[in-house]
């Protein structure tokens, strides 16, 4: 994934975050191997070398199709959180998730029981994980999180053209000594931190995710809340919450792809690939999306940061796609930027 972004602000703005300014950069260069031995062992390990420095990204060994179970996982993978989340950054509608993923955990070292039922129309996830560095290394004493998520699909026809999906998450989390910190940057990576909670020494943290998708053919829309009440060392409560909705239209005829083992999202494919056999023009998507996220409370001045984001997407092929995204970021009380960005990418 190879990004450009090109930036401007108010006065305001440049003052508050400094170094508001134009850019490109890799924002993955990813290797992986995966497969599975004797039908009953998956495993998979993979690395990113986007910032010049080689770093675990996927790193498990899993055991499928255990009696009266389902499946077992073992290693460094994303905790079950968040449908925006778990839907690889390779098939995302926007060049970035939206702003509530700051609340989000993603991967941690950790052991995971996940499974699905009635046809896969049922899934659910549980794991016990531990916060870790770049390498799946940690150590303290306890600090375990507990994860899990739910998910549904009461409506599904047509292979997937056609669903309805709802999905429930909850994480409790003790955050390593006790330190626990939130930032977050306008929907693009190139951009400098917007808001910043600063250090704070919490006790423990609950999250909640409440997520739905509907897929109507071409048309496809998509929502998620997330809350977090942190605990203070002075048995203080601080809460911060965000959201997220966005709608996506395929003028070219095609449709947003679900995996109903994972409930996530999955690749795009063309109906016919750019300058392929059969003279196609590749699939085109149109999107929006409004995003906000509110790190604010009590005393605390995290602050307040909502998005307008604007994306066109060119799928030359099912391995090969172009974005535009046009973000218009309002950090509250403060003032506007504006960014335009686009992204080449290639994967297989």
């Amino acid at each position: 994934m190879n990004d450009w972004a090109f930036m401007s602000g108010e006065d305001a703005i440049r003052t508050q975050v400094e170094n508001l300014t134009d850019g490109t950069e890799f924002r993955q260069a990813r290797i992986y191997f995966s497969g599975r031995i004797n039908d009953n062992v998956e495993f998979k390990t993979q690395f990113d070398f986007a910032n010049g420095k080689p770093a675990f990204k996927d790193a498990y060994i899993g055991l499928i199709n255990l009696p009266g179970i389902g499946r077992l996982r073992v290693g460094h993978f994303k905790e079950p959180f968040s449908l925006e989340e778990l839907t690889s950054s390779k098939y995302t509608t926007f060049m970035e998730r939206a702003l509530p993923n700051a609340l989000s955990p993603s991967r941690n070292a950790g052991i995971m029981l996940h499974s699905h039922q009635l046809k896969e129309r049922i899934t659910w996830s549980l794991g016990i994980f531990r916060q870790a560095d770049s390498f799946a290394n940690g150590s303290s004493d306890g600090d375990y999180d507990f994860t899990g998520r739910f998910t549904g699909l009461p409506w599904y026809t047509d292979s997937g053209r056609n669903l309805l999906h709802l999905g429930l998450a909850y994480s409790r989390r003790s955050p390593q000594d006790e330190n626990f910190r939130v930032k977050q940057r306008p929907e693009t990576h190139l951009a400098p931190q917007f808001l910043d909670t600063g250090n704070l020494q919490v006790n423990s943290l609950d999250l909640l995710g409440m997520e739905a998708a509907l897929v109507l053919g071409s048309v496809s829309l998509q929502t998620e809340f997330i809350h977090s009440v942190a605990e203070t060392s002075s048995s203080q409560n601080l809460n911060f919450s965000g959201w997220y909705v966005q709608g996506s239209y395929f003028f070219s005829g095609e449709h947003r792809r679900y995996s109903r083992k994972e409930a996530a999202f999955s690749r795009v494919k063309p109906k016919r690939s750019f300058l392929g056999r059969s003279g196609g023009v590749g699939a085109w998507e149109v999107a929006l999306r409004y995003s906000f996220i509110d790190l604010s409370d009590s005393i605390l001045n995290g602050g307040r940061l909502e998005d307008f984001t604007l994306g066109l997407n060119w799928h030359l092929n099912t391995n090969t796609k172009v974005m535009w995204n046009y973000v218009l970021a309002d950090i509250d009380s403060v003032g506007d930027s504006n960014i335009l960005q686009m992204r080449f990418q290639v994967d297989f």
